[in-house]
Formats: C-alpha cells, structure tokens, sequence
C-alpha cells in the first residue's frame, strides 16, 4: 500500500506528464488539481506546529534579552550588536505573526 507521499508525488508526476507539450496555464492547472489530493491537517496539528513556533521564537527572545543584560552587567567590553540584531529579529518575527495580513 502506497503512502499518503506517494501517493501526491504520483499524482502531480502524472498530472505534469499528463500535460506535456501544453500551455504553461494548463500545467499549472493539472497541477493545482493533483496538488488537492493533500489533505488539510487536522486542528490539533495545527495547534501543535503553532505552539511550537511561538515557543521557540519567545525562547530565542528570551535568551538574548538575558544575555544582553549580561554583557552589559558585566561590562567586560563585549559587543551586544549581534545579540540586539537576534532580539530585534525574533521580536518583529513575534509581532509580524500576529499582524493582520493587508489582503484581507
């Protein structure tokens, strides 16, 4: 029995051998239909991907603030530009997840 995998790989190889020699919008059409065999993952999925996604990033975050309050403690002369470029990153990674998106 064939997996799920292999069975979408399948599916858009014979969709794009199946319209060889076609117009780019018919190939792009036979593959958007083959790609709908993929099914939606379920909402615990979803929510598992999300919490882990938001768990990293405030992880991260959390990580550089402490070690830029380190350094700076410290005052050994260490620079903090790289540890301020990852805070400054993931926190506008954190903000921009949750913006609404312009298109909606």
């Amino acid at each position: 029995m064939a997996s799920l995998q292999e069975d979408v790989q399948g599916a858009v190889a014979g969709a794009v051998a199946g319209a060889a020699g076609e117009s780019d919008a018919v190939k792009t059409a036979a593959v958007t239909a083959a790609a709908a065999a993929i099914p939606t993952p379920g909402p615990g999925d979803v929510g598992l991907l999300w919490l882990l996604l938001i768990g990293g990033l405030v992880g991260i975050l959390v990580l550089s603030l402490l070690g830029i309050i380190i350094v700076v403690v410290k005052n050994d002369g260490g620079s903090t530009d790289v540890l301020v470029t990852v805070f400054t990153t993931t926190l506008a990674a954190l903000i921009g997840l949750f913006v609404k998106s312009p298109t909606n």
